[in-house]
């Protein structure tokens, strides 16, 4: 598995916690938030962004990842907690686990790559096409066989 585009203490500077704070089973969690939204990321950019183990991304793409990793770290389950008037209610967001806002999808699709490969499309079916040549006669009555495209008979 590739680096993550930002680090644990990144994002305990985010939460405003002191480095090192986060420990245990929250550290672990934390480091798998960054790796989840760094492949995200790198996925929807379709670049690795690592050069000889350091980290090649822009700041905006590194923050985009940050962002999206701090998103589920504070909110694993990413429930929407509504309040209208005396009524509140908890409901589940459809989005589950690491997600990029429209916003943040931008971002990085500036810094997509484009496919250099080269390939080819077909353009047919696979039929096998009638070989077959045709002359008109004298009147431009009717089309007659002359022979095919191996055999010639003119």
């Amino acid at each position: 598995m590739l680096l993550a585009l930002a680090t644990v203490a990144d994002l305990e500077a985010r939460l405003g916690l002191d480095a090192d704070t986060l420990a245990g089973a929250e550290r672990v969690r934390a480091q798998a938030a960054l790796d989840d939204a760094s492949t995200l990321v790198r996925e929807e950019a379709r670049q690795e962004w690592v050069t000889g183990g350091t980290i090649t991304a822009p700041a905006v793409v590194i923050r985009v990842a940050l962002g999206a990793a701090l998103r589920n770290y504070r909110n694993p389950e990413s429930e929407i907690h509504q309040v209208v008037g005396p009524f509140a209610r908890t409901i589940k967001a459809t989005e589950t686990g690491v997600y990029l806002t429209t916003a943040e999808l931008g971002i990085v699709r500036r810094y997509r790559k484009t496919a250099t490969t080269l390939w080819a499309q077909r353009t047919t079916r696979g039929e096998d096409a009638d070989s077959t040549l045709y002359l008109e006669d004298s009147f431009g009555c009717e089309l007659f066989p002359v022979g095919t495209l191996d055999k010639p008979w003119i």
